[in-house]
């Protein structure tokens, strides 16, 4: 090899190798406090991150201890199960954690897995808009953009480990820009690949891609008489198809057939309740150290608020405005096919954000805009409304009574139409994660900003490598939510968790009530002490299950405690303060059941520490808070 050639390569390697350098330590920084105790906390109070850990440590036991790897752990929602293929299985990034699962355990593999979603979703937008645009700095700037958005961080906090598998699919549109000016059909194959990353990531993901690629695709391959006569394109497609359908097959098989089982979809008003607003985008980053504890308050009472921080960043915006700007002007655009990016991003970034806004129009609110109309005319839209979603609907689904005010109609948008009609979409219950493609398609554009801007600046003799360090400075202190304001929670067992792991004998556990009970947490403490569980926590419950949820809820009634009987349950555990105001007439209703017995009063610690504003925004009537857990042995005959 001559000594030119080994320099282009050293050069070629040097400058992705500086990139991961800097996203890993970016990723330290960003997800502080994380790295002090990756062992023994997760960040974020104790909610679906639970559950993940649940998953992680069930599927290590039986890869290691049964040498039978199974989704199926029969010993939640005893006696009938539970099948973790009914939720997101996260196996891309159960595949990252894997080696931290085998050698430390449960809590070690999902933080590494998080703390990878991060390095990598910055690395491959850094690929992505680098070979776009030719400039490291641009694919720096806009990996941040992407890799740290208030959107990948908020679902932090919600423990959504799925929803941060977001890695792929910049690597997804870089293979399929390298198939179009490469003209090889072999980079196909990566098409399909992180395509099914994706869709093993999370299959609301799948679902988001599976719709807005092929748009991307069509817009930017236009003049379609130039590509369409090209073998390799076709070539290329059905490569991907092949690819992604032998990788996605034996995950998603098992959902497709349970889905026949159970009612896997949300009525209308449920995923209309989960639609963004439009002032979620431009909200300012409500976990910014300076601002954050002020915006909270848009936020009050919203128990799941992290689904609708959306907010895109102020700088982020400008550097895409600038890049808009540019492109208008002759001869001032990037050369080769930046245009026609720019022409397809916006069509994709455009339908996303049409699509994260939901079934109807909302503002700033959960309730969607009502519009005043003429006398009678609100009431000929309702009837229209109740027939289309009622009766000549594939996926019909009750009229949500919400949409309903005198005088006024709200809105309809295009993911009602999806809803209505298209396959497996009304198991979508939160439309406003297309709000991620509206990230990766503004960090595109910021990051093509970034590179003309810097380009204008050699121009003139500025400091071009100074601007890219500003830029990238800038967009970290507004997207900057250090230390991370949700707090910490350390993984370990309760007290009565503790008690249950020393109790002899094969019986099963119930924890009431059930607003408690089916949590991440309680989840977890079933692989802790080892015993069945009579709840348990997903996306989807069993309907045999379901169908006793009232008599469930009426405990201690002689009904429940029958079906708790059927069920094998020795111990049920209730939550004193989970009950409010209720416990009072609870602890009565319990003294005077004679098939109750209490065993003992077990305080819980606190292990949620360093919260800022998670508690503000939600309040206190929360499932996790350090309760006072009174057990009772079930002597039903």
């Amino acid at each position: 090899m001559s000594g030119g050639r080994a320099n282009g390569w050293a050069k070629r390697i040097a400058r992705p190798l500086g990139a991961l350098a800097v996203f890993v330590a970016l990723s330290v920084l960003m997800t502080y406090p994380l790295v002090l105790d990756p062992g023994g906390s997760v960040l974020g109070p104790p909610q679906d991150n639970y559950y993940y850990l649940s998953w992680f440590a069930w599927f290590r036991h039986t890869l290691v201890d049964l040498r039978a790897p199974s989704t199926f752990n029969p010993g939640v929602f005893y006696p009938f199960g539970h099948d973790f293929s009914t939720s997101e299985t996260t196996w891309a990034n159960l595949a990252l954690g894997l080696p931290a699962l085998l050698i430390w355990g449960e809590v070690a593999a999902f933080n590494l897995s998080l703390f990878l979603s991060f390095v990598l979703s910055g690395l491959g937008m850094y690929v992505l808009i680098s070979s776009l645009t030719g400039s490291w700095w641009a694919g720096l700037v806009g990996g941040a953009i992407y890799a740290f958005s208030p959107y990948r961080l908020a679902h932090v906090a919600g423990g959504q480990l799925p929803l941060l598998g977001t890695q792929w699919l910049p690597l997804c549109l870089w293979s399929l820009e390298r198939v179009l000016r490469d003209r090889r059909w072999a980079w196909g194959l990566g098409v399909g690949f992180f395509f099914a990353l994706t869709a093993l990531s999370s299959w609301y993901y799948a679902f988001m891609a599976g719709l807005l690629l092929p748009i991307y695709a069509l817009v930017r391959a236009r003049p379609w008489r130039e590509h369409l006569r090209q073998r390799h394109v076709w070539a290329a497609l059905g490569a991907a198809v092949l690819v992604a359908a032998l990788c996605i097959g034996p995950a998603i098989w098992p959902t497709l057939e349970l889905s026949g089982q159970e009612t896997m979809s949300y009525s209308l008003q449920w995923v209309d309740r989960w639609s963004a607003s439009v002032a979620d985008y431009l909200l300012p980053n409500v976990m910014q150290p300076l601002w954050g504890g002020a915006t909270t308050g848009f936020y009050q009472g919203q128990r799941y608020f992290y689904e609708r921080v959306l907010y895109l960043g102020y700088v982020p915006l400008l550097l895409a405005g600038y890049a808009l700007w540019r492109a208008r002007r002759k001869g001032a655009a990037l050369a080769g096919t930046w245009p026609r990016v720019v022409t397809a991003l916006l069509w994709m970034g455009g339908l996303a954000f049409i699509l994260s806004l939901g079934t109807t129009l909302h503002w700033r609110d959960v309730a969607p805009v009502h519009i005043p109309v003429p006398a009678g005319l609100d009431q000929l839209f309702d009837r229209f409304m109740f027939n289309w979603v009622t009766r000549f609907s594939l996926n019909a689904s009750e009229y949500h009574w919400g949409y309903q005010q005198p005088g006024h109609i709200v809105l309809p948008l295009p993911a009602m139409l999806l809803y209505l009609y298209l396959p497996f979409s009304n198991a979508m219950r939160v439309w406003s994660r297309f709000g991620l493609l509206v990230s990766l398609c503004l960090a595109v554009l910021a990051g093509g900003g970034v590179a003309l801007l810097r380009a204008e600046l050699k121009r003139w003799g500025g400091a071009a490598t100074a601007a890219g360090l500003a830029l990238l400075a800038l967009v970290l202190f507004e997207y900057a939510a250090i230390p991370f304001p949700y707090g910490v929670s350390q993984v370990e067992a309760q007290p009565a968790t503790t008690w249950l792991s020393e109790q002899e004998g094969d019986f099963a556990v119930m924890e009431l009530p059930l607003s408690r009970a089916l949590n991440g947490p309680p989840l977890y403490a079933g692989l802790l002490h080892g015993k069945p569980l009579a709840y348990g926590y997903g996306t989807f419950f069993p309907d045999a299950w379901v169908a006793r949820w009232d008599t469930l809820q009426s405990f201690p009634s002689d009904a429940s405690l029958e079906v708790l009987a059927e069920w094998d349950v020795r111990y049920v555990l209730v939550a004193a303060r989970n009950y409010g105001d209720d416990w009072s007439r609870v602890t009565q209703e319990i003294a005077a059941q004679e098939g109750l017995q209490a065993v003992g009063v077990f305080p819980e610690r606190e292990l949620y520490r360093g919260d800022r504003w998670f508690t503000a925004t939600r309040g206190t009537d929360l499932p996790f808070v350090a309760d006072e857990i009174h057990v009772f042995e079930l002597r039903v005959p």
